[in-house]
């Protein structure tokens, strides 16, 4: 089975696909993580809905979307 949730770096031009993650919470962290690493924001998309779930912004600030799973 496919991993549910895709990570993406927003890039000026276009996201950028980081990787796949199984779990909400996980991905959660992981883009927090990116995030403070990278000074980009990030974004996870879940593939079942097509909607972003979770926003990391670079400095910490992020939000959670719809219904956690």
């Amino acid at each position: 089975m496919q991993a549910p949730y895709d990570i993406f770096k927003k890039d000026a031009a276009t996201p950028l696909w980081v990787e796949a993650v199984d779990d909400l919470e996980a991905a959660k962290a992981r883009i927090a993580h990116l995030a403070a690493l990278s000074g980009r924001e990030h974004f996870v998309l879940d593939q079942r809905t097509c909607e972003i779930v979770a926003v990391a912004k670079a400095g910490g600030c992020s939000a959670s979307f719809g219904k956690s799973a």
